[in-house]
This record gives structure tokens, sequence and C-alpha cells, in this order.
């Protein structure tokens, strides 16, 4: 997010996994994640969010979801992304967090949008933009939805799945239950995991 937020449009933008690696906008000692923050690792894996929301609201999934959200509402969390890329440009305070259980069409999402400011023009110019992240329509939909995972706001998305609780330390925040998850099933995204390692090889 920070990406994002301090404007670095080059590495923002970046789809190519190599590409982004080259990419370094606080030096070569500053390890930029390629997603938007660590919620989103916690967002990779489908099966893992179905089992998770089945603890949580107390019943199983016969056949769990191929990707957590719908394609509305891949859709809108993306337009909230390019409207987030609009608010930063012109330091204005991003409006992913507070609209993540908006419910409406995409024209009354952009309607919305217009209200708090963000300019109909930029908004299209970075929505072409962050749409290219889903990559081809005729992909499988849980390759589209790690590649467009790497933009979108994995706090919000958190809320609207309702696994997020309002305080850190609150009962129905389930970021540490998908964490577990993750790990006992030996699911840890390569990047984090490589990450991990390079760094432990650090001497002291």
């Amino acid at each position: 997010f920070v990406v994002l937020k301090d404007c670095h449009w080059e590495c923002w933008w970046e789809q190519d996994d190599a590409a982004f690696r080259v990419c370094q906008p606080y030096g070569k000692n500053i390890k930029v994640l390629s997603r938007w923050e660590i919620e989103n690792y916690l967002l990779v894996e489908p099966d893992i969010i179905a089992s998770v929301k089945a603890d949580r609201f107390g019943r199983a999934q016969e056949r769990p979801a191929p990707i957590p959200l719908s394609s509305e509402e891949i859709s809108l969390f993306t337009m909230l992304t390019a409207a987030d890329a609009c608010c930063h440009m012109k330091k204005m305070k991003k409006v992913s967090d507070s609209m993540a259980g908006f419910t409406g069409t995409s024209q009354e999402l952009r309607t919305s949008l217009e209200k708090k400011g963000v300019d109909s023009a930029e908004l299209d110019e970075k929505l072409d933009k962050a749409v290219c992240f889903a990559g081809d329509e005729n992909d499988d939909p849980v390759k589209q939805w790690r590649q467009v995972n790497r933009i979108l706001n994995g706090k919000a998305i958190l809320k609207r799945l309702q696994l997020l609780g309002k305080k850190q330390e609150d009962a129905t925040d389930y970021r540490l239950a998908l964490a577990r998850k993750i790990a006992d099933d030996d699911k840890i995204d390569p990047e984090i995991r490589d990450y991990i390692a390079a760094f432990r090889r650090m001497k002291p």
C-alpha cells in the first residue's frame, strides 16, 4: 500500500513479477512486497478462505466457491483501487476502506465517488490500468483472482467477507485463523516464504 500512497506509479501498475522485483522505490535494502498489504496474502487461496468462513458462520460449505468474491464484487474493488489512486494523487484520503460494504451498481458507485471528489476522467484512466491485472477473461478464475488480488484493498475485502474485527484483539477478527490455516496446509505464498528464507540467511 505504501507504494500507492507514495505515488510510485511505475511500480504500482507493474503487472510482471520479474519487472516488479527490479523496481526498488526505496532502495535495494528495503523489500517491497507485490501485493497491496499483508492481508492480501491471506486471501490468495480460495479454499483457505472457505474453510475459515465455514468456522466463522458455523456451517460447512458443500463446494467452496472458486474465488472468494463474485465478479461484480471484484469489479467494485477494482474501481475502488482506481479511485484510491486518484485520491492519493490529490493528497485525499483513500475511499476503499469506507466503501467495502457498497452494494449498488457500477454507475451508482461512480456517482458516489464523484460526490467524494474523484474526477471521472481520471478514474477511467486508472481503471483501464487496474482491470488489466485480471488478465484474459478466458483465464482460469483462480488465476485471475491471484493476479487482481495484488492491487485490491485486502483489509476492505476481509471486512466485506465479515472476517475482519474492529480492533486487533477483536474476537471476530479472523486474520490469525487464516494465517494458521495457511501454515497448517503449507500454502504460504512463495514470495513470503522466499523473503523469510533470504532474511534468515542474512548475517547479523
